[in-house]
């Protein structure tokens, strides 16, 4: 049976106890992509909760569609904002990727998490953006 998004994967409760809490605001973080040499920049805010990221397709759009790289999966990661008393967290799962999806130069398979921090580099296909409350 095939698993859709929305399916538990086995040992994805095993995150490192490394996670850190952030009380950043939700309202404040964005993934910034540089284009055109680092000269002009989109901005793409994102929300409390459950965030897809992946190519534009107009069948089946993400909550942020990136054009302009083929070497994107429609569907390729998402990042949840998760708050609770302590503060929040910031996690990226990849869904779907054909490329290699890096965080921090580090490579994160299909069906991994990580815990994001205010600065960290994420690069998806040929795309780079960087996760940051700017």
């Amino acid at each position: 049976m095939a698993h859709s998004y929305e399916d538990e994967i086995p040992g994805e409760e095993d995150i490192p106890d490394s996670k850190k809490k952030h009380p950043v605001l939700r309202e404040s973080l964005f993934l910034t992509r540089k284009k055109f040499m680092g000269l002009v920049a989109e901005r793409y805010q994102l929300k409390e909760g459950r965030t897809v990221i992946g190519r534009e397709d107009e069948e089946e759009p993400s909550d942020i569609s990136l054009s302009g790289d083929d070497t994107i999966s429609r569907r390729s990661i998402e990042i949840n904002i998760v708050a609770d008393e302590y503060g929040f967290d910031y996690i990226l799962k990849v869904l779907n990727a054909s490329n290699p999806v890096k965080v921090n130069g580090k490579e994160i398979r299909i069906g991994e998490k990580k815990y994001l921090d205010v600065g960290d580099m994420i690069t998806i296909g040929h795309t780079n953006l960087r996760f940051d409350n700017r």
